[in-house]
């Protein structure tokens, strides 16, 4: 009795938990039933679960089927917040279940082999009850609820229980939800119908297109104002079929029959079309058309509209003129013009100046980038090129090293701009070559230092006269202008040549015998002299030389040799030798000119140089003659004054003496002579007065050439009054008349002296003239006439 009133007990215990259960369940599904937000719902749902089976966590995930995954929506009392967190259908436990629709309880997770990774290094919980959301046989969503010990069948059977309830309670909110949804979705439309009805009538008014409408036949019912701007219509005249009327002969056929046609098929229409307008003018329009139906999608007319692109048309038509005059300017163009992207540089149009520049045919350089065909010689050139670009929008006149196909370089001018096409940036470059241009510049600017050096040295040649300064400029000068290591100038006498300088100075171990050549042993020399054009030895190591010239080359260590004859004119003074050292050098032919210039002109140099030195030696000579000319000079002259002092003396003693007897004749005999007597004895008497004056005059000139002349200024008139006044009686005798023109009054000379001279003028002129009507003249221009 005992056994069976025990059993009865647990039996009782067990009915009592079962029922104490169901009223915990009842009145949770009391509360979850009470929510009609879906987000409290599932918040509601896990934790009253997680409170009926006394866990300590849960979480709830919903499903996704279409993705084959469910999503983490509550998360009670976790570790750590899951929310958002997903699960692949298989993955883990609530993976499983949602994949498979049945119930999983777990005793120890920790253990468990299926278990999630994120818990491969954290043990947040030990016994797990999993079991899904049902709704209509598909799983909706999965409840995970965990707690330490393990869970019982009866907790199993619980926990199922309330997730099919659960189910139900989420679908009903997801479904008043929709409901709640629908309907206000339903009342907005509606509202948006009506507002859209007003709206398109304040719209139509105030739009600015032109806004048509017309019934299931295409026949126009309604035209806004702007239509009636746009066409120049009235409202009147548009409706019906009315607007065709307006429309330009030459569209008028098309748009009729494209109008029929998408009214007949019930299809959106879509055209470019002119109005006449009354005034003349024509207005290009854009019409669309699409088709409005009822409720039961049937077709009860059409809203279109018309907008003005006359102007937009105009500026289609510039812009195609524009593309024109583009496209032949891109075609034509003797430079590369091409377009690519900016940053990859892929080449998108090229014209046939980059086929010519570049040797790259259209077809293989459209679609690859430039640094692909390698059209930059240094690829970091791109790069800066594209950061100029980038930073100014364009680039003028940028240099750069371009290489072609065949891999020969170029000088390259680039000229880009950066243009925008949508939403991507492109470059429109133009390359022009420069090479030729370049090489001549530098050729130019060569040919200028070469002549600026050759001026120079020219200067420097023509300001000396001495040989040895004439010959080491030049050999100076030649190896800076040809940019040579060596130089020597030969000076030629007869058949030998004898070194007269080098550039630089012979070194120590150069034997004294080569500073002499024998046209015999130096050929080369020899033609440059004979032919007088330069001959140019490219490598002097593989040249066929005479043992004389292999030794000069040798102890110099001379390469590259030019041989240029010295000439003055037609005349060849010598030979001017340039070389390089260590190493063959190639001299173009306009250094060699350039030198050859250098060398004629040093020749007339040597040649004027020597001619210098004769002169001055001449100049010696002559100088020394003179010295002795003017020494037996001065001993005639003292002769000379010598013998006037004895003739003066000895002459004037007899005419002393003549001047006497011929007085006294006069003075006590004059009553025994004559009247040709006394005409004879004056006439002796007049010879001994000019005789005195003439030895006066000898011995005056005489001290005249003993005294120091004095330089001063002298009034020439009054001089000349007072020589005239001393001579007024012979002057007068004689019936001359003097005239004195004088164009300076004051001259600087010797007063002595020149007084002299005027006198012994005035006295000759006088004595060599007869008596007669003729003047005596004092003009500058004229001597006195007889």
């Amino acid at each position: 009795m005992k056994k069976e009133s025990s059993q009865s007990t647990i039996e009782a215990k067990e009915i009592q938990h079962h029922l104490a259960r169901l009223t915990a369940l009842h009145k949770t599904m009391l509360e979850i039933a009470a929510q009609h937000e879906l987000t409290n719902l599932l918040q509601t749902t896990i934790r009253c679960a997680t409170e009926l089976l006394g866990a300590t966590s849960g979480g709830l995930y919903l499903c996704e089927p279409g993705m084959q995954e469910c999503s983490c929506v509550v998360s009670y009392k976790m570790s750590r917040n899951f929310i958002d967190t997903r699960r692949k259908y298989g993955d883990g436990a609530t993976g499983k279940v949602a994949a498979s629709g049945q119930p999983l309880m777990i005793d120890d997770y920790r253990t468990w082999e299926g278990r999630a990774a994120e818990f491969e290094q954290e043990e947040p919980f030990r016994a797990l009850l999993v079991t899904p959301l049902l709704w209509k046989g598909q799983v909706t969503g999965v409840i995970d609820i965990m707690r330490e010990l393990p869970f019982t069948q009866d907790d199993l059977e619980l926990l199922v229980l309330f997730s099919s309830q659960a189910a139900i309670a989420v679908e009903n909110v997801r479904l008043l939800e929709a409901a709640k949804v629908e309907i206000a979705e339903r009342k907005r439309t509606e509202l948006l119908l009506r507002e859209s009805e007003e709206r398109f009538q304040n719209l139509a008014r105030i739009s600015p297109v032109g806004i048509f409408r017309t019934d299931s036949d295409g026949s126009t019912t309604y035209v806004n104002p702007k239509w009636c701007a746009i066409s120049g219509l009235s409202v009147e005249k548009a409706l019906g079929d009315g607007w065709l009327d307006a429309v330009h002969p030459g569209d008028k056929e098309y748009i009729r029959k494209g109008w029929r046609e998408s009214a007949q098929r019930h299809k959106t229409s879509f055209s470019e079309y002119r109005f006449v307008r009354p005034d003349g003018t024509v207005a290009w329009v854009m019409g669309q058309a699409v088709p409005e139906t009822n409720s039961e999608n049937q077709v009860v007319g059409y809203v279109g509209t018309i907008t003005d692109i006359t102007e937009r048309k105009h500026t289609e038509e510039a812009l195609r003129t524009s593309e024109e005059k583009f496209s032949k300017a891109f075609r034509s163009s003797p430079d590369s013009v091409t377009i690519s992207s900016l940053i990859e540089g892929t080449l998108m149009e090229v014209n046939d100046g980059f086929e010519k520049l570049f040797g790259y045919s259209r077809e293989e350089a459209l679609g690859r980038p430039t640094l692909e065909l390698n059209l930059y010689n240094d690829p970091e050139d791109r790069r800066r090129f594209v950061q100029l670009l980038q930073k100014n929008g364009r680039v003028q006149s940028l240099e750069l090293m371009g290489r072609r196909k065949s891999g020969e370089k170029l000088i390259a001018q680039l000229s880009a701009e950066v243009m925008g096409i949508g939403d991507q940036q492109y470059l429109i470059t133009i390359v022009r070559d420069i090479t030729e241009r370049r090489r001549a510049e530098d050729e130019v600017r060569q040919r200028a230092g070469e002549l600026t050096a050759l001026l120079k040295s020219s200067q420097e040649l023509t300001t000396t006269l001495e040989l040895g300064t004439v010959l080491q400029t030049t050999a100076d000068s030649v190896t800076e202008l040809m940019e040579l290591e060596r130089a020597a100038i030969y000076l030629l006498e007869g058949e030998t040549l004898y070194l007269g300088a080098t550039s630089p100075d012979l070194p120590p171990q150069v034997p004294e015998e080569f500073r002499f050549a024998p046209l015999t042993g130096h050929p080369h020399i020899r033609e440059a002299i004979t032919t007088g054009l330069p001959v140019f030895l490219p490598d002097a190591a593989a040249a066929d030389l005479t043992p004389a010239e292999r030794a000069l080359s040798d102890v110099q260590g001379l390469r590259s040799i030019l041989y240029l004859p010295l000439l003055a004119g037609a005349k060849v003074v010598g030979t001017l030798i340039v070389a390089s050292v260590g190493e063959p050098r190639l001299i173009s032919e306009g250094k060699i000119e350039v030198c050859r210039t250098l060398a004629n002109l040093a020749a007339l140099a040597v040649e004027n140089a020597r001619l210098y030195e004769s002169i001055q030696r001449h100049a010696a000579e002559l100088e020394q003659h003179v010295a002795e000319r003017t020494t037996e000079l001065q001993n005639a002259n003292k002769e000379l004054e010598t013998f006037a002092y004895t003739v003066s003396h000895d002459l004037k003693a007899p005419l002393r003496g003549l001047d006497g007897y011929s007085r006294l004749l006069l003075e006590d005999h004059a009553d025994k002579l004559n009247e040709e007597g006394h005409q004879f004895l004056f006439n002796i008497r007049q010879a001994a007065v000019q005789m005195n004056d003439l030895i006066e005059d000898l011995l005056q000139y005489s001290r005249l050439e003993r005294r120091a002349v004095t330089f001063g200024t002298v009034n020439l008139r009054a001089l000349i009054e007072a020589i005239l006044a001393e001579r007024a009686d012979d002057i007068e005798s004689r019936g001359v008349k003097v005239t004195v023109k004088i164009p300076l009054e004051s001259i600087n000379a010797d007063p002595e002296g020149l007084s002299m001279a005027l006198r012994n003028l005035l006295d000759n002129a006088l004595k060599f003239t007869d008596v007669s009507q003729y003047p005596l003249s004092g003009d500058q221009n004229h001597q006195a006439r007889k």
